[in-house]
C-alpha cells in the first residue's frame, strides 16, 4: 500500500471523505466534550492537594487498565457488527449484539473479583506512601462495584458504532459527562447543595455518571430508536460469535493493557524524579485526553468503514480509508500541536491547577511541549491500529504496541535513567521513539497486502 498513490478515482474518495466525516464527527464531538469534562474534573480533584490529587490519578489509571479489557472486546463487537452490516445482513449484527451483551457481562463479573483485591497490590507497586495507597484504595473500590451493571451499555454503543450509528452513543457520553461534571463539583467540594466527600465523592460521581451513560443507551435501543434492535430471543450463549469476538478483542485488549501498563511503568521512572514530576506527568496528560478526541474519532472511522468495505468485497475502498485517515490524523494533529503550544502555557496552567507548585506547573508544560512534536506520529498509529482491527487483523497493532512501548519506551527510559540519570525531559522524550516504532511495525502488514486476507 502506498500512502500517496491512491487508485480510486476521485468521485469516490470525495464519497469517502464524507464516510469518514459521518462516522468520525460524532465521535470526536462527544469525546471532545468528555475530555473537557475529564480536564475540569482534574482541576476540581486537584483542589485536594498534590497527594490526593495523584491518589485519584493512579486510581484512575489502573480503573482505565481494567475497564480496558471490556472496551477493547467491544472492538470485537464494532468489527464483527460493521463485516455483517456491510454484507446487509442486519440479524446477524444483531445476534452478535446480543451475544456481546452476554459474554461481556460475564466477564465483566470475573473483572471485579480479580481487580478489588489487585488494586491495593498495584498501589505499591507504584511505590506510593500509605496514605496515598489508602486514599487511592478506597477510591478505586467504589468505581469497580458498577462495572458488570455499565458493560450492557459499553456493547450496545459498540455494536451501535459498527453499525454506523456514531450519534446515539455520543448522546449517551454528553449526558455522562454532564452529570460528572456536575456531580464532582457537588460531591468532591460539597456544592450545590450536597455533601463534601472529597475521595469518596469523585467515587461515587464516576460511577453514577457510568450508569446513566448504560441506563440512556439502552433505554434508547429498547425504544427502537438505533439501526440495530433487542429481540427477546438469542440469548444463549453461541460460542462461535464469542470466540470471533474474543479473536479480535483479546488482542484489543492486551495491546490496551500493555499499553496502559507501559504508561504506569513509565510513571514509577518519572516517579523517582519526585512528586513534582508526577504531578506535572497527570497535567500534562490531561491535554493529551484534549488532544486526542478527534483522533479517536478517525480510529473509529477506520474501524468501521475497512470492516464494512472488507465485508462489502471492495478491499480498493478499504485500502483507500487507511491512506486518507492516516493523512488526516497526521494533519489534525500538527494543526493541534500548533494550538497547544500557544495555549497550554505555565500561566494557563496555574489559573486552571491554583494549588499545585510552580515546579509542578513547569514539569507540565514541559510534558505538554514533548507531546506536541508526538502528536502526529500518534495521529498516523491510532489510523493505523483502528483499520487493521476493522479488518481482523488485531494482533499486528498489538505487536506494534508491544514493540513501541516496550522496547522504544521504557526499556530506553530505564536506560537513560539508570546509566546517564538526564533531566526529565529527556526521558519524557521517549515517546518520539516509541510511536515512531509503532508505525514502522505496523506498516509492513499494510505494504504486503496481509490485511486483506
Amino acid at each position: 500500500m502506498r500512502l500517496f498513490k491512491d487508485p480510486v478515482r476521485a468521485p469516490e474518495i470525495r464519497s469517502l471523505y464524507g464516510e469518514i466525516l459521518r462516522l468520525a464527527w460524532p465521535v470526536f464531538v462527544g469525546n471532545s466534550y468528555i475530555a473537557v469534562i475529564a480536564f475540569l474534573c482534574r482541576v476540581i480533584v486537584s483542589d485536594l492537594q498534590e497527594q490526593a490529587y495523584n491518589a485519584i490519578n493512579i486510581g484512575l489509571m489502573f480503573f482505565v487498565l481494567i475497564t480496558t479489557v471490556l472496551m477493547t472486546m467491544g472492538v470485537g463487537t464494532i468489527s464483527q457488527v460493521a463485516q455483517r452490516w456491510g454484507a446487509g445482513e442486519k440479524q446477524k449484527a444483531e445476534k452478535v449484539m446480543r451475544q456481546s451483551i452476554a459474554f461481556g457481562f460475564l466477564v465483566s463479573i470475573l473483572m471485579v473479583l480479580v481487580s478489588i483485591p489487585a488494586a491495593f497490590l498495584f498501589f505499591r507497586f507504584m511505590g506510593v506512601d500509605a496514605e496515598t495507597e489508602k486514599i487511592g484504595g478506597q477510591f478505586v473500590f467504589w468505581i469497580l462495584l458498577v462495572i458488570p451493571l455499565v458493560s450492557p451499555g459499553i456493547f450496545l454503543a459498540s455494536a451501535l458504532v459498527g453499525a454506523g450509528d456514531t450519534k446515539t452513543p455520543m448522546l449517551a457520553g454528553g449526558l455522562m459527562g454532564l452529570c460528572c461534571l456536575l456531580l464532582a463539583y457537588g460531591l468532591i467540594l460539597g456544592k450545590l447543595g450536597l455533601p463534601r466527600l472529597e475521595t469518596l465523592g469523585a467515587s461515587l460521581c464516576i460511577a453514577i455518571s457510568l450508569l446513566v451513560f448504560t441506563a440512556f443507551i439502552s433505554v434508547t435501543v429498547l425504544l427502537g430508536k438505533t439501526r440495530l434492535k433487542l429481540a427477546r430471543g438469542g440469548w444463549k450463549l453461541d460460542w462461535k460469535i464469542g470466540i470471533e469476538i474474543f479473536r479480535i478483542g483479546i488482542p484489543a485488549a492486551i495491546e490496551r493493557i500493555l499499553i496502559q501498563l507501559g504508561i504506569l511503568i513509565f510513571l514509577r521512572v518519572l516517579n523517582l524524579y519526585g512528586d513534582a514530576v508526577t504531578a506535572g506527568f497527570f497535567t500534562g496528560f490531561a491535554v493529551f485526553t484534549l488532544a486526542r478526541a478527534p483522533l479517536l474519532g478517525l480510529q473509529t472511522a477506520a474501524t468501521t468503514l475497512v470492516g464494512q468495505k472488507k465485508g462489502s468485497g471492495r478491499l480498493d475502498l478499504a485500502e483507500s480509508v487507511f491512506r486518507h485517515c492516516a493523512l488526516l490524523g497526521f494533519g489534525l494533529m500538527a494543526v493541534f500541536g500548533a494550538v497547544i503550544y500557544f495555549v497550554a502555557t505555565p500561566s494557563v496552567f496555574s489559573v486552571f491547577f491554583s494549588e499545585l507548585g510552580a515546579e509542578t506547573i513547569a514539569h507540565a508544560r514541559t510534558y505538554t511541549v514533548i507531546l506536541i512534536f508526538t502528536l502526529p506520529l500518534i495521529g498516523v498509529a491510532f489510523a493505523f491500529a483502528g483499520g487493521l482491527r476493522g479488518s481482523g487483523h488485531a494482533g499486528s497493532p498489538l505487536i506494534a504496541s508491544i514493540i513501541g512501548v516496550f522496547a522504544g519506551r521504557l526499556l530506553l527510559a530505564y536506560l537513560l535513567y539508570w546509566l546517564l540519570h538526564p533531566p526529565v525531559y529527556i526521558v519524557m522524550g521517549v515517546m518520539l521513539t516509541d510511536f515512531s516504532l509503532r508505525i514502522i511495525s505496523m506498516s509492513f502488514p499494510l505494504r504486503s497486502g496481509k490485511w486483506k486476507t
